[in-house]
């Protein structure tokens, strides 16, 4: 078989907190694979399950689903998988259907059309409702850092992200509400490893901007390109100097964010204005352009991760691996590992 007729199976992707491994949901079925020594790890197919998004809860053997949309597994539902023991273990039903589904070791945030809410996983009690703007696209975000709890959510208002930070006992010790982040509505944002730093990009896909959770200040603008294009994910580096972008121009940049840059943006807006044409007057002329790009990618979906060693994987609908390595030196990516994960067919070694 193809493999694009075996890429029709695919019902959903996505990483792990850490990006050590990535799940792929099929039509009747699972799979999980390790990312930095790419393996298959696991390999699930069922006759009566439907699932369709799904969340690893880091290196452990539970998984979180959302229903595929059929009578018994609705889109209101979610059901948590015990691989060990190979079964459900635990299943929560909601009001209306589930957007997206967000997992640390201690917290299940499940983000609906109007609400977001946060549960106790020990318990799973909620602990906290939200009222947001309409989501349907389940705009959130959770922090990686299993010593930090913070989470990014839409607030009530148009373009308004709010950030909430949780003790140890789950109780909020600090929100904060960054306002107007983008002219055009929401599409994704994403919180850094420690929860510091937030990205956000709008339905036009153009410009990324990295704002400072505490102060709200906008730190960095990051400019994709001038054709608008559906980001799909964002990714930051685990020390927050380089960001990843994948997006329907089947394109992936990286950017890097460094004190330098900053400087550099501060000398930039201090230069005297010169005349411009009228494509130069719709960029920012502090924006920072991607250094190195990934190409051939996913125009359906794809999603991006770096590791702690700073690997950089990319997973995509079409049934596709990636592992780069981000060669800074050179200002480039080059290519480890590519492979048809359905089929584990590996080249390696490839300078794009």
């Amino acid at each position: 078989m193809s493999l694009k007729e075996l890429a029709k199976q695919i019902v959903s992707i996505s990483f792990n907190q850490d990006t050590t491994f990535f799940a792929c949901v099929i039509k009747k079925g699972f799979r999980v694979f390790k990312c930095d020594q790419y393996a298959k790890h696991v390999e699930r197919n069922f006759d009566k399950y439907r699932f369709g998004k799904v969340q690893l809860l880091y290196r452990s053997e539970l998984m979180f689903f959302v229903g595929n949309g059929t009578k018994q597994f609705s889109k209101k539902q979610v059901f948590i998988w015990d691989d060990q023991k190979s079964k459900i273990i635990a299943e929560l039903c909601f009001t209306s259907p589930v957007e997206s589904l967000h997992v640390r070791e201690d917290i299940l945030l499940v983000v609906n059309q109007q609400q977001t809410q946060i549960i106790n996983l020990k318990d799973l009690e909620p602990i906290k409702d939200y009222e947001t703007y309409q989501n349907s696209k389940g705009i959130a975000s959770v922090c990686g850092d299993p010593r930090e709890k913070v989470f990014a959510i839409l607030g009530k208002k148009k373009n308004c992200v709010r950030i909430i930070k949780y003790n140890t006992r789950n109780q909020p010790i600090f929100e904060n509400e960054i306002e107007s982040v983008h002219n055009h509505p929401l599409h994704v944002i994403q919180l850094n490893y420690n929860g510091s730093l937030l990205a956000t990009t709008s339905d036009e896909g153009t410009r990324i901007r990295i704002f400072d959770v505490i102060s709200k200040k906008k730190l960095f603008e990051l400019r994709r390109g001038s054709s608008p294009a559906k980001i799909f994910n964002i990714a930051f580096n685990f020390n927050s100097t380089l960001v990843a972008v994948t997006s329907s121009s089947s394109t992936m940049h990286v950017f890097q964010i460094t004190t330098e840059n900053e400087q550099n943006t501060k000398k930039n807006k201090k230069k005297k204005k010169k005349k411009r044409s009228l494509f130069s007057s719709m960029v920012s002329p502090d924006a920072i352009e991607s250094f190195a790009r990934g190409r051939g990618l996913s125009k359906k979906y794809s999603v991006c991760g770096f590791n702690k060693e700073g690997y950089l994987f990319v997973v995509t609908v079409d049934g596709t691996f990636y592992k780069f390595y981000v060669d800074l030196e050179n200002r480039k990516l080059v290519n480890k590992v590519f492979t048809e994960y359905l089929r584990h067919n590996q080249n390696f070694d490839e300078e794009i």
